[in-house]
């Protein structure tokens, strides 16, 4: 799978900002405090970090598969119509 120019600056956005929360993690003196649904809880930096990862990744996969998706779709589009004048 060969990643456009748009998709190398898309992940690396998502990266640096998970790199930003891992580094949040290990900034913090021991467990980290988070608010889930109104209480407080105390998360590990393990868990801290690994919620973070599947956060980002229940979020923003299907964003870059949906707009993936439109992007290929138009492409393919211009290669069918390039086809069609070529062969007549």
């Amino acid at each position: 799978m060969k990643f456009k120019t748009w998709e190398k600056v898309y992940w690396g956005i998502i990266s640096g900002l998970f790199l930003l929360s891992v580094v949040f993690a290990f900034m913090q003196k021991g467990v980290i405090l988070v608010n889930v649904g109104g209480e407080q809880k105390l998360f590990s930096k393990g868990a801290f970090i690994g919620y973070s990862l599947l956060g980002y990744l229940i979020i923003f996969t299907p964003i870059w598969g949906i707009v993936r998706w439109i992007v290929n779709r138009g492409d393919k589009r211009e290669r069918e119509s390039g086809e069609w004048v070529r062969k007549n």
